[in-house]
């Protein structure tokens, strides 16, 4: 019966297609979902129009989609010819000392060609990292103007994912962010922030709390994408498929109006539905 009425649906004349990248359903050439986020989805567009604030961090409990998000991110900067540079924090079995965090944006920014001096003691090392990156955005300024701003994510941002001088190093850069002086250059974004940035420095950051979502999520996501798919699908049809999510990854039980973790099986499951609106497009 639930493959009659999407077939049914199909029939239909197409719609035109949904083209807006911060509003879509599937992302990073359709292989993911993303779901619900609205305010987060706006927040992006904002930084990215110059309309809104420079840094962004982003909070929630687990299974809430904190560090996911860097997938909406990348989706909507690469329509818009921006490269964001994300430092995955989790991938260190130590906390991170500012020489690496020297390395890896040397690594994804090399003419920026930062230099700290490795017999020197690590907070003179932040010192040198955060003064050359100063010079390196003034200098962008004068000479390419028009230039696409650097976007830097830090993703698993916990402070305990840092050394104290690293952390300071990066506290640094976002007061620089906010306070103007890296303002048309920059912009920062910390996931899974656990509230380590100075009072008088957050107060001017965007803060973006996560909760978990719901099935109603779920619907939506389905009649998003099908707009985006050109091919409109009523409520029956939403509520079909993610029926047929929560059947495949055993969260057949849970209740209608409660939580639904955000698993990595049912992002799979949903991107996958998601792509069959398609066909035939």
């Amino acid at each position: 019966m639930f493959a009659y009425l999407l077939a049914e649906q199909r029939i239909s004349r197409p719609a035109e297609r949904t083209t807006d990248p911060f509003g879509h359903g599937l992302i990073n050439d359709r292989q993911r979902a993303f779901f619900d986020r609205t305010s987060l989805r706006s927040r992006l567009r904002e930084m990215v129009l110059d309309r809104g604030h420079r840094v962004l961090t982003v909070e929630g409990g687990p299974r809430t989609g904190r560090t996911f998000t860097w997938f909406l991110i990348h989706h909507v900067l690469a329509s818009q010819g921006i490269h964001p540079c994300r430092i995955r924090m989790s991938e260190y079995t130590e906390p991170v000392r500012v020489a690496e965090l020297t390395g890896f944006l040397n690594d994804e920014f090399r003419e920026w060609s930062v230099r700290i001096d490795h017999h020197s003691s690590e907070d003179q090392q932040a010192d040198r990292l955060v003064s050359q990156l100063r010079g390196r955005m003034r200098e962008e300024r004068r000479s390419v103007p028009a230039q696409p701003r650097h976007w830097l994510v830090f993703d698993d941002s916990e402070s305990v994912r840092f050394t104290e001088p690293a952390l300071r190093a990066v506290v640094r850069l976002v007061r620089a962010v906010v306070e103007e002086e890296m303002a048309d250059r920059l912009r920062i974004v910390l996931l899974a922030y656990d509230g380590w940035l100075p009072p008088d420095v957050e107060g001017y950051t965007a803060r973006e709390q996560l909760g978990p979502i719901g099935i109603e999520d779920l619907h939506d996501f389905f009649r998003t994408v099908a707009a985006e798919a050109g091919r409109p699908i009523d409520a029956d049809t939403a509520r079909g498929l993610a029926a047929k999510v929560l059947s495949e990854t055993g969260h057949d039980g849970c209740l209608p109006d409660g939580p639904l973790p955000l698993t990595t099986a049912i992002q799979h499951t949903a991107a996958g539905l998601g792509r069959s609106l398609y066909q035939g497009c």
